[in-house]
């Protein structure tokens, strides 16, 4: 018997041994059915039929727990009774730390893979005793050697290892390689994993760690994501440090799945571009649209669901903290271009970078190799055609209803490479004349010219117009465009004009288009002082013109100023013109000589030298809107208040103005009907005074009445006289507007003057 034991000594994988063992015949089950403690024990050897299973086992060692062990359970499975029976001899003083023993229970999965159990040293840190544990379980007592093995005693019963999902789902040591295990392990009969701690996914940035976590992070050779099974038995080394495979090569398309743009990302490989996006040798500019902002339009043609996405990259690299009003060139071809790449407009808001004052910049860069990747709040939308871009800009609506109405937008919808130099509403109201004539059902067609004569052959964007730029127009016009300081000039032969871009690349599908502050009239166009009258219907005030030989101001390059009176004006005075003579000194009075191309008779702050014979000066100043008083300069000066209905140049810098009435010069001219009046006051007081005396000394002489009466008389005849002639020549207003005599605000001298109110 001793040399049976020695030789189980020599074949067990401990070393020589000290402690007292027992010697003899007896096998492991002999020996507990030995003791009272085991009789749980036995119980449940016996009732899972495996006494005759360990009595034919061979350098075997058994865990056995003691009665205390089975308090509260009332049956032990056969698996767990076979967890107790490990392949070899433990002895606990020469074992080795960690030292792993198969047990006697197997794999579900049929594999010859027994579970192992794992032995530990433990020191007692305040009593320095060493106690050995296995399987979690701490061994009281043991060493007893049997005819077939070793016997070790603990209180307490070990207790099966969990699966692998339940161990990682307890160990918070290993809470990242769990969501990994989750989604990405693979699923495998017998297996050894090396468990990264968290600490060891800290080599990883915020978007690579949550790329791993996606479900884009680990894929099988079949290109199918793999899965992990709770069943799954093997074996967890925690490891300190990631093993990292070769191949393990985070990109610019993994990036975007690490980020929230996965749905952009996916727009990227369906549309078969990730080989531009991964690109490691160019630089590169992408603006990656969030996935809440993005939706895939599955029936959208893949040739444009292409040139889409390419509108996201930008070639080359750019700060964009440092742009403003700028374009960046992206690598979408417009069809409309020529073949030319689209551009993105750049600015800048309260801070906060924008991308066609639509996209917002959100995040960035996250620079991958030689790409940057900038998130933004919305996806970017190549350019519209120019009434679709234009329909939100309420300053040019003018300018899109003209083009509406004169079919100029859709004859221009795919024309190739155009620059619009779009005019603001108030640059047509600045026309004043010329705009109504314009907008004449006769004058349709000239509006079009003069709408076309805004748009320009070539795509010109600001920092090229900005060089001096010699251009045509779509009338065959050709002008050069020169720019000082934040004025432009606009040159056509002889014809200057000055004008100011507002509103800069505004981008579109075949072209761009500038918001200005002129409308650009073709120099062949001759618009002149009878154009503007039809606007108003004014056909008398041109007649009189002609009859009283001053048609020569009706010329377009004499550049006069007229003061045209409409039609119904004319029939208030009608009566009062008794002669040919009176009539041409009225109508001299209308017409101003020019003095420069520049001049404007309602803003010019010199007065206007008239043809009327007593060489009446005119200046207007304006009240209210469109209410003007007149001004009349001469020997005397007097006012007179009227509506300016309308205002407009010729071609050549003649202007005209629409007034609602004739203009009066009769009180600028001989006594004044304040001067009349005075004296003839005056005259009355100072006969009332002398009356009174009179009356007194000479009222008993006769004679006296007789001459008293006689002078009475001529005042009373002188009065009348210069009253008549007065009420004669004022057109008649004194019966439904009173005279009034207020002090001239712009005379020293204290002479009153006199102020008739005419208005409509």
């Amino acid at each position: 018997m001793k040399k049976e034991l020695k030789e189980l000594v020599v074949n067990s994988p401990i070393r020589k041994r000290s402690q007292e063992i027992v010697i003899g015949s007896i096998s492991i089950i002999d020996f507990l059915s030995s003791s009272n403690e085991f009789r749980p024990l036995i119980k449940q050897l016996q009732h899972a039929r495996l006494i005759n299973y360990i009595n034919l086992l061979k350098n075997v060692t058994f865990i056995a727990p003691i009665e205390k062990a089975f308090y509260n359970r009332t049956k032990l499975t056969t698996d767990i009774l076979k967890y107790h029976i490990l392949n070899g001899l433990l002895f606990t003083d020469k074992v080795d730390d960690g030292f792993v023993f198969r047990s006697h229970i197997y794999t579900r999965n049929g594999q010859e893979c027994s579970v192992g159990v794992k032995v530990k040293r433990i020191v007692n840190p305040n009593t320095g005793k060493k106690n050995v544990t296995i399987g979690g379980v701490s061994i009281v007592r043991g060493n007893y050697v049997t005819r077939n093995g070793i016997v070790q005693v603990t209180n307490e019963i070990m207790i099966l290892p969990e699966d692998m999902y339940s161990i990682f789902s307890t160990d918070p040591d290993m809470f990242i390689f769990k969501k990994l295990i989750d989604h990405e392990i693979f699923e495998h009969k017998k297996i050894t994993i090396f468990a990264p701690t968290n600490e060891a996914f800290k080599i990883f940035n915020n978007i690579e760690y949550t790329y791993l976590l996606s479900k884009y992070g680990v894929k099988s050779d079949s290109n199918e994501i793999l899965s992990f099974s709770k069943n799954s038995t093997g074996v967890v080394h925690k490891i300190s440090n990631l093993l990292l495979p070769t191949s393990l090569e985070f990109t610019s398309l993994k990036y975007l799945y690490g980020m929230d743009t996965k749905k952009f990302a996916d727009e990227i490989f369906v549309a078969g571009l990730a080989n531009i996006i991964n690109n490691k040798t160019v630089e590169q500019t992408i603006f990656a649209p969030i996935d809440s902002s993005l939706y895939l339009d599955v029936n959208m043609e893949n040739n444009r669901i292409v040139q889409e996405i390419k509108y996201h990259f930008i070639s080359g690299w750019f700060d964009l903290s440092n742009l403003d009003q700028k374009l960046l060139t992206t690598r979408m071809k417009g069809k409309l271009l020529g073949g030319r790449n689209q551009k993105i407009k750049v600015s800048r808001k309260k801070g906060k970078v924008w991308l066609n004052d639509r996209s917002l910049i959100l995040g960035g860069p996250f620079t991958i190799g030689k790409t940057k990747i900038y998130r933004i709040n919305s996806e970017l939308i190549p350019p519209f055609s120019f009434p679709a871009a234009a329909a939100p800009m309420f300053h040019i609506s003018t300018t899109m209803e003209y083009l509406y109405n004169t079919n100029i937008d859709t004859q221009l919808h795919n024309r190739e490479l155009i620059t619009y130099l779009v005019p603001l509403n108030s640059a047509w109201e600045s026309l004043g004349l010329v705009r109504d004539y314009l907008l004449l059902d006769s004058s349709k067609d000239i509006l079009s010219e003069v709408l076309l004569n805004t748009i320009f052959n070539g795509l010109f964007y600001f920092e090229e117009l900005a060089s001096n730029k010699t251009i045509t127009t779509l009338i065959g016009v050709e002008l050069t465009i020169q720019k000082k300081f934040s004025e432009f000039s606009i040159i056509s032969g002889n014809n200057s004009h000055t004008f100011q871009i507002e509103k800069s690349n505004i981008l579109l599908e075949n072209g761009v288009a500038h918001t200005v502050s002129h409308v650009f009239i073709p120099p062949n166009l001759n618009i002149t002082p009878r154009h503007l009258f039809l606007t108003k219907n004014i056909s008398l005030f041109p007649q009189l013109i002609e009859s009283t030989d001053f048609f020569y101001a009706l010329n377009p390059e004499e550049k006069f100023t007229i003061l045209a009176p409409i039609d119904n004006a004319w029939k208030i005075v009608n009566s009062t013109i008794r002669s040919r003579a009176v009539l041409q000194e009225i109508i001299k009075l209308h017409l101003l000589p020019p003095i420069s191309n520049d001049s404007d008779f309602l803003k010019d702050i010199c007065s206007r030298r008239s043809l009327h014979k007593s060489g009446i000066n005119i200046t207007a100043s304006r009240l209210h809107d469109s209410l003007y008083y007149i001004v009349f300069r001469s020997s005397r000066n007097c006012y007179q208040q009227v509506n300016v209905l309308g205002e407009g140049k010729t071609t050549f810098h003649g202007q005209v103005l629409i007034i609602d009435r004739v203009l009066d010069p009769s009180c600028a001219i001989g006594l004044s009907y304040i001067y009349i009046l005075c004296v003839s006051f005056s005259l009355m007081i100072i006969f009332a005074i002398a009356g009174f005396f009179v009356k007194r000394f000479f009222l008993k002489c006769s004679f006296c009445k007789f001459i008293l009466s006689t002078v009475w008389g001529f005042i009373s005849i002188f009065s009348n006289k210069y009253l008549s002639y007065w009420d004669h020549n004022t057109q008649h207003y004194d019966e439904r507007h009173p005279l009034y005599f207020p002090y001239s605000s712009n005379q020293l001298s204290s002479r009153p003057t006199l102020r008739r109110m005419l208005t409509v």
